[in-house]
């Protein structure tokens, strides 16, 4: 049995598909709960992506009854661009894509919402988390982007967090990658059908992509020397013992994911995340023609 250590809590909590969002201020913030493992390589991820300017509308969202929320605007991160919408606006649209997505109600809940700059792409976006009455901002249970002056979506996930009692599911990323490298015609097309909540026209291509995990409670990787950390704790309670696990080996996850990158007749592309136990749409999130994303300059 491995001996327990102490480490400290939060720094990550398993893999962010690769390439996917760019955490919480980045492009997108799709699987911002399964933290950037790149760094461990000491290597930029690349996105090979395009997305033309899309033409779609707010959604329509069929059967969409505005909730009894309220909008909270961080005074740190408000919007800098006389063009954008409102925070409300942008909240509404959230609220409206949130229904068509996940069909989530939003009564009594309080939109979080946040402005951030993609140096990137000089682009403009606001972010919104979802806090459940009496919630904590850290365990949003939802989040979603907003381009925020075309009011377009830009990524919207379901964040999963690790339950103790959870039954575990064994995750070899090398082992798993390789699997469903070559068996991924299933997660292909649900990936397609998932994309269309976001993609403006028909996909005509879906692709592997890579894999994640969010790690079972009491477990964390013992990451390789000269790893950088990405994230900061979410959290300042006291460090709890974990079995640390050498990285790359066999460790306990609450949660697989597998990730897919559809795309279009235009060329653009939408990362979609799925679920390995029961197939659901975990997140959604545009890509974006030459950006270098190097997980080493976030945090």
């Amino acid at each position: 049995m491995r001996e327990k250590k102490r480490r400290k809590k939060g720094i990550y909590r398993g893999l962010l598909a690769g390439g996917l969002a760019l955490c919480l201020f980045g492009g997108g913030f799709a699987a911002v709960n399964r933290y950037v493992f790149a760094a461990a390589h000491d290597k930029p991820v690349k996105l090979q992506a395009s997305w033309q300017e899309p033409a779609a509308a707010a959604p329509q969202a069929v059967g969409y009854t505005k909730a009894d929320y309220k909008v909270q605007v961080d005074p740190m991160y408000h919007a800098s661009n006389s063009n954008a919408v409102s925070a409300e606006e942008a909240a509404e649209i959230g609220a409206r894509y949130l229904w068509e997505v996940f069909g989530v109600d939003l009564k009594g809940c309080t939109l979080y919402m946040y402005y951030f700059m993609d140096p990137s792409r000089a682009i403009g976006y606001w972010y919104g988390d979802v806090i459940t009455e009496g919630g904590d901002r850290h365990k949003a249970p939802y989040r979603f982007g907003i381009e925020a002056v075309s009011g377009e979506p830009e990524s919207i996930i379901r964040q999963d967090f690790p339950a103790e009692g959870k039954e575990t599911i064994l995750f070899k990323e090398e082992k798993i990658e390789e699997y469903y490298r070559a068996n991924s015609d299933e997660y292909n097309e649900l990936a397609k059908t998932y994309a269309r909540k976001l993609l403006s026209v028909e996909p005509v291509k879906a692709e592997f992509l890579t894999t994640g995990a969010l790690l079972a409670p009491g477990y964390d990787y013992e990451m390789p020397e000269g790893a950088v950390m990405t994230m900061e704790p979410e959290e300042k309670t006291a460090d709890p013992d974990v079995i640390l696990v050498p990285w790359g080996e066999e460790i306990p996850a609450s949660y697989v994911y597998i990730t897919i990158l559809v795309t279009d007749a235009g060329g653009n592309q939408v990362q979609v995340e799925i679920d390995r136990s029961d197939k659901s749409l975990v997140s959604l999130s545009k890509q974006y023609k030459g950006v270098d994303y190097d997980p080493n300059s976030v945090g």
